[in-house]
């Protein structure tokens, strides 16, 4: 099972307003890239990154659902590929 991860550091806005103790920029990135997740710095209050944020999270969320198959259906896809295999095999000797 495939799992996708989008890292979000939200309400950005307060950094550009107030000198308050923040995560920086770099400190989000790289433990983005340490846990392998998508990283968006995004504030509901100014829209800053709304959109993109929410479109990733959309996609991951969607080739999630895309890549999940239980054994079963797996099973019967490599059926269905052998059942595939051997027809075209068959139609080639007979060509």
């Amino acid at each position: 099972m495939s799992v996708s991860v989008v890292l979000v550091g939200t309400q950005v806005d307060l950094r550009w307003q107030t000198s308050k103790d923040t995560v920086s920029t770099a400190k989000g990135r790289q433990l983005s890239s340490q846990i392998g997740a998508e990283f968006f710095e995004c504030s509901a209050l100014t829209q800053h990154n709304l959109k993109q944020m929410f479109d990733s999270a959309i996609l991951a969320a969607l080739e999630g659902r895309r890549t999940i198959k239980s054994p079963r259906s797996q099973l019967h896809t490599s059926k269905i590929k052998q059942s595939f295999h051997r027809i075209m095999s068959i139609t080639r000797k007979l060509i």
